[in-house]
């Protein structure tokens, strides 16, 4: 069972309770914690919604996250969406916890592996939902937002 609290192979809970006399030779159930699995989290892909090759790629990553055994939400939003701290910076893949890093860093494996997704950043961020994963996609052929940020400052 995963716990995002607890250490892998760590006993996490039993029946019946620690302390409790049994009969010797009676059973005791025991839920022993296991490394995150992509399955264990709800994944959010976030595009801009009027930019078609976004979401053809969000298609194309959700595809992929169904073959790993999970299931991941296309979210378009519009264009305004994305500014302040929703701004990516680049394709990200967005975690706040180890465990969800973990699994950042498992889908950007996959990813990687598939060899017709671009590349994706697993970036920490604080105040995300525990148990979500969000993937931001930049829209196709702009260029990184903080990167034009700088230039319009410099001109």
């Amino acid at each position: 069972m995963f716990s995002g609290d607890a250490q892998v192979d760590n006993i996490i809970d039993q029946q019946p309770s620690p302390g409790t006399k049994v009969a010797a030779g009676s059973a005791v159930n025991v839920a022993v914690a296991r490394a995150a699995r992509l399955s264990d989290f709800r994944i959010g892909i976030y595009y801009v919604e009027d930019d078609l090759a976004s979401k053809t790629l969000a298609d194309r990553l959700r595809t992929l996250i169904r073959k790993a055994g999970s299931e991941a939400v296309p979210s378009p939003r519009p264009r305004g969406f994305f500014t302040g701290r929703r701004l990516p910076t680049r394709h990200e893949i967005r975690y706040s916890s180890p465990a969800e890093r973990q699994l950042a860093d498992e889908l950007q494996k996959l990813s990687q592996q598939a060899g017709d997704i671009p590349p994706l950043a697993p970036r920490l961020v604080r105040n995300s939902s525990e148990g979500f994963i969000s993937v931001f996609l930049m829209p196709e052929g702009e260029r990184e937002p903080r990167e034009q940020q700088q230039l319009q400052k410099r001109n």
